[in-house]
């Protein structure tokens, strides 16, 4: 029987059981209308979170893996991004003081 349950992960969200994917059908469904409304609105995560129930963390996660794409804090000053993880500020800064050392 832990053979047959191996097979098995659960979702991100709900935590239901799934089989090869990271989200339940149900689930995968309110991501898709969640990147929607963000490409339509030009909406932030905070926003996201709230609206659609999903975990900031989690569209942090699908953020950083390129699967979302929405506004969300820049990882180092706080800045509201899209579609990155670091604004450009920082990265501008962090490329110059990798390039001084």
């Amino acid at each position: 029987m832990g053979n047959l349950l191996d097979k098995f992960g659960v979702c991100e969200m709900c935590k239901k059981p799934v089989s090869g994917s990271d989200l339940c059908i149900e689930c995968n469904k309110i991501k898709k209308k969640a990147q929607e409304h963000a490409l339509a609105t030009d909406a932030a995560s905070e926003e996201i979170s709230e609206m659609f129930g999903i975990h900031e963390r989690l569209i942090g996660k699908w953020i950083r893996k390129g699967e979302f794409w929405c506004k969300a804090p820049c990882r180092s000053c706080g800045k509201q991004v899209k579609g990155g993880n670091i604004c450009d500020e920082c990265r501008l800064r962090f490329f110059t003081e990798l390039k001084r050392d």
